[in-house]
């Protein structure tokens, strides 16, 4: 039970509290699990505003930075040159979204489907049937657009510190050979490397943190939910089975992801040496 990123557009404030109020029957219900909402407005010029923001701490940040996003791209006067923004607040979103594995198109086609006064529900949530969500929308006259999120960012983090490790090996090597014939240019490059290396190395552990707070605090959720339907007289068995199946799920991803970034630290460790946290980019 993957993850998917969800902004569903409807007529008016009234329909999207009765969306978001759906959401939660749903979670409650054990047919979805609510990780994040937060509710997205716009105002008589077009220009969107965060209506209703999402809860704090690990499950609240996905969604908190798809609705800032949403709101800072999403406006009108913001399209052309997409996507738009140089403010330090906005680019710092833009860094958090990266993270997040998720592609503009879902901006842009939920920016597209707003009009007038038009509010949007920003979800991030899990699905244990793929049915309710959309027919309960479909009756608020929602318009739902899906996306699911990727490891890019942590991909291209691993495969960062292999390119490094292997760079930086080549130019130690280069300059044991050369010895003090070294040009100060292959003794920078290699003091470079040596930084960026230790960077993606501390980027790769605030991933690995992050992964664990996350994954804790949705487990948490999981069995909660998995506990109280358990509990209901009519609960059936295959919805509490599925439940279960979503938090195995969960906890493999996780522990496969967590993996791959302990590797990638080890590696970068190694590399750097005991020395690397205080020479690396020195110079």
């Amino acid at each position: 039970m993957t993850s998917r990123f969800l902004i569903a557009v409807l007529p008016d404030e009234a329909y999207a509290e009765r969306a978001a109020r759906t959401f939660e029957a749903l979670h409650e219900a054990g047919a979805i699990v609510l990780y994040g909402m937060a509710l997205v407005a716009s105002d008589p010029d077009g220009c969107l505003f965060l209506r209703s923001p999402a809860a704090p701490g690990p499950l609240g940040s996905a969604s908190r930075v798809l609705a800032e996003l949403f709101v800072q791209l999403g406006s009108p006067s913001r399209k052309p040159g997409w996507p738009p923004g140089s403010s330090p607040a906005c680019l710092d979103t833009l860094t958090e979204f990266a993270s997040l594995g998720l592609d503009f198109d879902l901006i842009e086609a939920a920016s597209a489907a707003m009009s007038g006064a038009s509010v949007a529900v920003v979800a991030e949530i899990g699905e244990h049937w793929l049915g309710p969500v959309d027919a309960a929308l479909a009756q608020l006259g929602g318009i739902i657009i899906r996306r699911f999120g990727s490891d890019t960012a942590l991909q291209r983090t691993i495969e960062e510190i292999e390119a490094l490790d292997m760079e930086l090996q080549a130019l130690e090597q280069e300059l044991d050979r050369l010895g003090e014939s070294a040009t100060k240019t292959i003794v920078n490059r290699a003091k470079a490397t040596r930084g960026r290396l230790l960077i993606a190395s501390q980027r790769a552990e605030g991933m690995r943190t992050r992964l664990e707070q996350e994954t804790e605090a949705k487990l948490a959720i999981l069995i909660a939910q998995q506990e109280r339907v358990g509990a209901q007289l009519d609960a059936k068995v295959e919805q509490e089975t599925r439940i279960g199946e979503g938090i195995m799920q969960l906890q493999a991803e996780a522990r496969q992801r967590s993996a791959m970034l302990a590797r990638s630290i080890a590696l970068a460790r190694e590399a750097l040496g005991p020395a690397g946290p205080e020479h690396a980019g020195n110079g």
